[in-house]
């Protein structure tokens, strides 16, 4: 093996060293974007959010933060919003922490590959022991410093996704030695080695619903490992065999039944079909390797939505040629998967999840969620490769430097996204020009703006330019995305704030004997803006985004800090109601309800009201914001003892201690009331 695995004791200690370099190099290059801001919605979804602010690590406060949360944000499942509460509980709100703890488990998650790889050579290949735990670190290598993962690892909202490939992979390694221990005879072992499996994979099942795709990892570990092991084997194998294959079969069924009965409603896009989806997907899975193999800086981003859809064939022409390439994949490596199973397995893996992706997921994506697990197939499928060349061609010293010099790349280009993630403009500008057909880059450019103008006084000449910036954004957001409402009433928003600004402006001047400063309007046609705005709601797909500036305006003219034309918000409101792909029981349909409801309360239709409370708790009676809103109008219209029983409900859930103080003071309310 050359000089670098003739020297037993080194060749023996050279995975831990590349293993140690790695996390060293990681923490490094890392290190700019650990100090960066929360981006996105993790300001509000994290920082702000009350359900989070756990007071204790008691089993209330625990039960709080698993089982309810905040209306209208996803921050995973109940594991991964317990460990940003305890997150949040032990080091305070601010991002670092967060991201520490993120990173932290990015190393480990390396760490775990690193151990699955070697099990799965050992086993499955026939590799020595000093060779597999070789290939495996040097695969650990390039995964812990590869760009592709960053975003995962410093978007404090994928906690769900790094702590659910966490425990995903403590099961798939348990699964294996469980079913390594049952096939050499080692019964009671490997039913204990199965039942920790169990265990994890209900810990990554409750980090991220998603994580139920582990079953189809184990499917395809039985065919390409424990299958042909079996039928050699006694009849307890075989019977195992058989349990644990058609067990799992049954498990994946229900699961993704049940998971897609919960999502399909209010994350399929209406505009997108299955032809769609599927004929896009090759093109998507090829542009994902791409990222994976070479890395280009231009290529990333937090979003991918400018990846355009295949409506053919040849439209565009590479849909075709990106379909022949897969399947061509696909029977190369089913051809090759006994003298490279571990290579194949993980490649048709890979594959796998994106055909999976095309039938049943959300939306055609090209992110870089999905690819953080999956992506570290490819990197071991790439270093075994190189490892196959001949000797003769290459030395041992010299597959083992490509393979560093290409971790090092990787290394570099992380680095350079990581100085971008640690400024808030700096990310969007980089963001905007990898991206600039992204409407959700172009969307959170006029976000920036909008905060760049809200940081210098108010009616400055930048400020002004700031805010035209940001409107100029929202349009070309508005035109990428036309089913999307979100930038026009984003839009909607700015210019109803900026009349009541401009009011304000003029009242002072004239009050101070000075002539009144002529602006502009920042919307020369508004009735254009509110008409777009209300075939969006109709016809498009509601985004939380839009869902969320639809509320923000109706408070905002409710408050008096907006001026908006009579009729204008219950016209909005009344168009997204009527959208046909927002089910009867939809999180979004509630909140539509609950504003229209406390519309109708503040204008005096106390009947109207009481009727829109009503369909609100039918729809999410576990929520307090909701509770307590129906309290107070069910009280309006008479109706005391309902109004006492929706704020019992409240102080005997597990909410926050803000929520439960409002409760209380509308009991007594209610109580004094009622004398």
């Amino acid at each position: 093996m050359d000089i670098f695995c003739r020297l037993t004791g080194f060749a023996r200690t050279a995975p831990w060293w590349i293993l140690a370099v790695s996390v060293l190099v990681a923490v490094l290059i890392y290190y700019p974007g650990l100090n960066g801001p929360f981006l996105v919605d993790d300001e509000s979804s994290i920082k702000h959010n009350s359900y989070l602010k756990i007071e204790g690590v008691r089993a209330k406060d625990l039960q709080m933060v698993a089982f309810v949360q905040e209306p209208a944000v996803d921050l995973g499942g109940p594991l991964a919003r317990a460990s940003l509460a305890l997150n949040h509980y032990y080091w305070g709100g601010e991002a670092f922490s967060f991201k520490v703890v993120n990173f932290l488990l990015h190393v480990f998650n390396g760490g775990l590959f690193y151990m699955l790889a070697a099990l799965l050579l050992r086993h499955l290949q026939g590799v020595g022991y000093l060779h597999a735990r070789l290939y495996a670190s040097l695969a650990a290598f390039a995964w812990l410093l590869h760009p592709l993962n960053l975003a995962v690892v410093l978007h404090v909202s994928e906690r769900s996704t790094v702590l659910a490939v966490f425990f995903g992979l403590l099961a798939l390694l348990s699964y294996v030695q469980g079913r390594l221990s049952v096939a050499k005879g080692g019964f009671l072992s490997g039913v204990v080695f199965l039942v920790l499996a169990l265990v994890c994979y209900t810990a990554a099942v409750a980090s991220r619903q998603e994580a139920f795709l582990l079953l189809i990892v184990m499917l395809m570990l039985e065919w390409f490992v424990f299958w042909s092991r079996d039928v050699r084997s006694n009849r307890e194998n075989a019977v195992m065999r058989n349990l644990f294959v058609w067990g799992l079969m049954l498990l994946i069924a229900v699961v993704f039944l049940y998971w897609h009965n919960g999502v399909k409603a209010d994350l399929f896009p209406a505009t997108i079909s299955l032809s769609e989806r599927l004929l896009t997907q090759p093109r998507i899975l090829l542009y994902s390797l791409g990222m994976i193999v070479f890395p280009r800086p231009s290529v990333f981003g937090l979003f991918h939505d400018d990846f355009s859809l295949s409506t053919g064939l040849f439209s565009p022409p590479s849909t075709l040629f990106a379909l022949v390439i897969v399947v061509a994949m696909v029977s190369l490596l089913l051809r090759y998967k006994r003298k490279q199973p571990v290579a194949a397995l993980f490649i048709l893996l890979f594959i796998a999840v994106y055909i999976y992706q095309g039938f049943v997921c959300c939306a055609t994506h090209a992110g870089e969620r999905l690819n953080y697990p999956f992506s570290f197939g490819v990197l071991l499928a790439v270093v075994l490769g190189i490892m196959a060349v001949s000797r003769s061609l290459l030395s041992m010293n010299g597959k083992v430097a490509i393979v560093l010099i290409f971790g090092l790349f990787f290394a570099s280009v992380t680095y350079a996204r990581a100085k971008a993630w640690q400024d808030m403009n700096r990310w969007t500008f980089t963001m905007l020009k990898n991206h600039p057909a992204s409407a959700a880059a172009n969307y959170q450019a006029a976000v920036m703006y909008v905060e760049l103008s809200q940081n210098l006084q108010g009616g400055s000449a930048q400020a002004e330019e700031y805010l035209r910036q940001a409107v100029e954004h929202f349009e070309k957001s508005a035109s990428l995305k036309q089913g999307d409402a979100a930038p026009l009433l984003a839009v909607m928003l700015l210019d109803a704030m900026s009349r009541i600004s401009s009011e304000k402006s003029t009242l002072d001047a004239l009050l101070g004997g000075t002539p009144p400063l002529q602006r502009s309007p920042l919307v020369l046609n508004r009735i254009n803006i509110l008409q777009r705005a209300k075939l969006a709601l109709q016809t498009g797909t509601l985004s939380k985004w839009a869902v969320d500036n639809l509320i923000r305006l109706s408070n905002c003219e409710r408050g008096g800090q907006c001026r908006l034309d009579v009729g204008y918000i219950d016209d909005l409101l009344g168009s997204a109601l009527a959208n046909e792909t927002l089910p009867a029981t939809s999180a979004y349909r509630a909140r539509i309800l609950d504003e229209l409801a406390q519309r109708q309360f503040v204008a005096g239709n106390l009947a109207e009201a009481k009727r829109l409370a009503l369909q609100v708790m039918s729809i999410a009676p576990e929520n307090a914001s909701y509770a307590l809103n129906a309290a107070v109008i069910m009280a309006a219209n008479g109706d005391v003892d309902l109004a006492m029983g929706y704020v019992g409900e409240v102080l005997a859930g597990a909410h926050p201690e803000a929520v439960k103080a409002r409760a209380y003071v509308l009991r007594n309310s209610l109580k004094a009331g009622s004398k």
